[in-house]
């Protein structure tokens, strides 16, 4: 980016709101999901299978949520592009961390 006074460098903000639009989209999916499987999928189908169904259904929306993020700000798609949107857990290896 530029500015008047020269080049400015990303500060991470556009990785930490990609993080807390990725966190906000994905409880919000599970909220609703979550009452749909006990009152819905549970007594129709059982208790694994209704879980199995909803985790699948989980699974691609956080990688869809994660694709358009990176997309929609321009987030470098590589490691550390990605630390803080879905996978941003502390057991995650981090460039540096080798020590």
């Amino acid at each position: 980016m530029n500015s008047p006074i020269g080049p400015v460098q990303d500060s991470g903000m556009r990785r930490l709101k990609a993080g807390l639009i990725y966190f906000l989209l994905i409880f919000a999916l599970g909220w609703v999901l979550g009452p749909i499987r006990e009152l819905w999928a549970v007594p129709r189908f059982g208790r694994i299978t209704a879980l199995l169904c909803e985790a699948v259904i989980m699974v691609i929306a956080m990688l869809l949520t994660t694709v358009c993020n990176t997309r929609t700000l321009a987030i470098n798609a590589g490691a550390d592009g990605m630390t803080l949107i879905g996978n941003g857990s502390p057991c995650h290896p981090r460039r540096g961390s080798e020590s």
